[in-house]
């Protein structure tokens, strides 16, 4: 595991001893070894593991593509000697359930029967990063209104950093009709921000 300290990676033997991976007899022998690679130390970390290893990737309710891609890719040789098991808690379990319909009408061939959850499991991944990203997007409009703003400021007061930061500065209150009481028809972009 990794270190609270930020020390790097660890291992804890049976006996509790714990150790710096690099130091430990653990180091050559990762076949014999149990890793758990967590949301938050998946990114970044590389592991060597001998071929034959077989990882179990666990998929929660409402799990983004980029995030499952990063958990499976951490078998850098996928495919060519590594492998993946999924296992899905209850309620992305019921979430694939429904996706997996859509592949049920496909036509049988010998590439669809051992991906038999694949498909649904990417397909799912894929559907619920669309749907982050789409109620994301007022909120980047948002962004990219104040960025315009903002780079107008810029162009309007160079130099004269006290009108800049007064032209640059938000508002941190917003009266509730500033929030909700706004026009309910499509507008351009140049038109919000003047």
């Amino acid at each position: 595991y990794f270190s609270e300290e930020g020390g790097g990676v660890e291992v804890t033997t049976q006996s509790g001893l714990k150790m710096p991976l690099v130091n430990s007899a653990y180091a050559q022998r990762l076949d014999r070894c149990l890793l758990y690679l967590d949301d938050g130390h998946t990114r970044g970390s590389d592991f060597v593991l001998p071929a034959g290893t077989r990882a179990a990737v666990t998929l929660g309710r409402g799990l983004m593509k980029d995030k499952l891609v990063q958990a499976c890719m951490r078998m850098r040789q996928l495919g060519a000697g590594h492998s993946v098991s999924f296992y899905a808690s209850f309620e992305a379990s019921l979430e694939l359930e429904v996706w997996q319909e859509r592949f049920r009408s496909l036509p049988e061939t010998d590439a669809r029967r051992s991906l038999t959850h694949l498909p649904s499991i990417l397909s799912w991944s894929i559907s619920n990063t669309s749907a982050v990203t789409c109620d994301q997007l007022p909120y980047f409009a948002a962004q990219g209104a104040s960025f315009i703003l903002k780079e107008r400021a810029y162009s309007m007061h160079k130099g004269k950093w006290a009108e800049l930061a007064e032209a640059c500065a938000e508002r941190e209150v917003l009266s509730v009709d500033d929030m909700y009481a706004h026009a309910c028809t499509p507008q351009p972009l140049v038109d919000v921000v003047e």
